[in-house]
């Protein structure tokens, strides 16, 4: 039983040492844990802005337009325009006051600002300008060859939303 057992051993032993057949693991690539998902942020409101065009203006009438005009542009690029076509006089009651008042946006166009107007009459927003320059003391709109030039409106308390409240708003 020796034998057999030192020639089982040797046995064992020789096919040990003459065929490696067996084959190292590759190893195996790790990945990169899943990325979580980023949930992308909204792009932050547009920043109120200085410019010399903020404020409330105020033009008289100008060329064509026989009337006198306000101008309320804010630091959020927001506009009003009031068109006083036929105000009513101080003190009275009137049925219909004539003011027409326009909203829109405005932005910066070097040193000019663009207006674009929301829910205006076609034959309306013709008489609107569509830009203002800057003159010396404040915002202009060309009616032809004439800038009508707008000076500071001193703020009167709740003005122009008193009228907004009239219901007096063409769209």
């Amino acid at each position: 039983m020796n034998i057999v057992f030192l020639f089982f051993l040797s046995a064992c032993m020789e096919n040990d040492n003459t065929t490696e057949t067996t084959t190292k693991p590759t190893p195996v690539e790790q990945q990169a844990p899943p990325a979580k998902a980023t949930k992308k942020k909204p792009p932050p409101p547009p920043k109120e802005i200085s410019s010399p065009f903020v404020g409330n203006w105020t033009s008289p009438s100008c060329g064509e337009r026989k009337y006198e005009r306000q101008l309320f542009l804010y630091k959020n690029k927001k506009l009003k325009i009031r068109d006083l076509v036929s105000p009513c006089p101080p003190d009275k009651k009137c049925v219909w006051s004539g003011i027409h008042t326009f909203n829109g946006a405005w932005k910066p166009a070097g040193d000019n600002i663009k207006v674009k107007y929301s829910n205006v009459k076609e034959d309306l927003e013709a008489s609107l300008p569509t830009s203002f320059q800057w003159e010396q003391t404040g915002p202009a709109e060309l009616d032809g060859v004439t800038p009508c030039v707008y000076t500071p409106q001193p703020k009167a308390k709740n003005a122009a939303k008193k009228d907004d409240v009239k219901k007096d708003t063409v769209k």
